[in-house]
């Protein structure tokens, strides 16, 4: 899956580092007008995994890059009762998207109940995107 972008450069162009206090108000308006838009199409789409999620009778696996974080509504959402692979065998920040300020974590890999979640791996070296590609293996228990 990969759900609506909310537009928001790693290096955050909004922020002067010289003068926290003198923000840019319009671009500020801008960026909070963007991730209004963004995060109400998120929610659409996350009730569309949610849905069809509830219709499947098979073991599940859901991965992508959600642009939200695990405590946004979006991520409760779709993930449910599944297994966070990086909660339960992954180590350290779980940085996922090389932003210049904090690490975000904002691509998953979820795993159905009935699995185990035996490794989680990312590889935040990877240079031809501004995501650190992420790996987990996964068994029936």
């Amino acid at each position: 899956m990969h759900l609506q972008s909310i537009k928001i450069s790693p290096d955050v162009t909004e922020i002067d580092e010289k003068n926290i206090d003198g923000i840019n108000q319009k671009k500020t308006q801008k960026l909070l007008h963007r991730i209004s838009k963004a995060f109400k199409k998120q929610q659409q789409q996350a009730e569309i995994i949610k849905e069809h999620k509830s219709k499947c009778n098979y073991p599940i696996i859901i991965c992508g890059d959600m642009n939200n974080g695990p405590f946004s509504y979006v991520y409760r959402s779709i993930k449910g009762k599944l297994k966070d692979s990086f909660e339960e065998a992954g180590t350290g920040f779980g940085a996922t998207y090389k932003f210049k300020y904090y690490p975000a974590r904002i691509d998953y890999i979820f795993a159905d109940e009935k699995m185990k979640v035996k490794k989680f791996e990312s590889f935040p070296d990877f240079v031809n995107s501004d995501h650190c590609p992420i790996m987990a293996k996964l068994s029936m228990e």
